[in-house]
């Protein structure tokens, strides 16, 4: 995941989506396949417990493209929920559940 390996972006992206009052976030597409180039985007898909605010209103660094799963189609959400990799989870039972 180069896009985030400096640490700098990835603390960014936290602290954004914490501030925001997101429970939990995943990294996906492009850069946790190994397949990103240089300028690619940064694909986050992030959950809020409660309503979620709509995603151009989380202030996200930039190149990042912000997915808010909440209410998204089964088949986009379950494919980011398969493929995708953790990026921070402050509540881990509201990510699978329990």
């Amino acid at each position: 995941m180069d896009a985030l390996d400096d640490g700098a972006t990835g603390e960014a992206i936290i602290t954004a989506l914490r501030n925001a009052g997101a429970t939990f976030a995943l990294i996906h597409g492009s850069t946790v396949r190994g397949t990103a180039r240089p300028g690619s985007d940064i694909d986050i898909c992030a959950w809020w417990a409660g309503d979620p605010p709509p995603s151009f209103d989380v202030l996200v660094p930039a190149g990042v493209d912000l997915m808010v799963p909440n209410g998204a189609p089964l088949e986009l959400a379950g494919r980011v929920a398969l493929d995708g990799v953790i990026l921070f989870e402050d509540d881990p039972a509201a990510r699978v559940g329990e």
